[in-house]
């Protein structure tokens, strides 16, 4: 009897352990994707910016002073 005792309570401590093992792998699964869903994003605007101050720079270089009236 002691052996039928021993195999529910190592059933019970593996039900625990999967659901536990689950709970903490669907969350770092959700973390991962919340961060995929912020980084990609901010990933995404950054080279835009970049890419539409470079265009900025090029098309409209600065201008280049000759005379004293530009300084005025």
């Amino acid at each position: 009897m002691e052996g039928s005792g021993s195999s529910i309570g190592g059933f019970l401590m593996f039900i625990a352990l999967a659901i536990i093992g689950v709970i903490i792998g669907l969350g770092l699964l959700l973390f991962a994707a919340a961060f995929l869903v912020v980084l990609v994003p901010l990933i995404v605007i950054l080279l835009v910016v970049g890419a539409a101050k470079g265009w900025w720079k090029k098309r409209h270089p600065p201008k280049e002073l000759e005379s004293p009236e530009d300084y005025f």
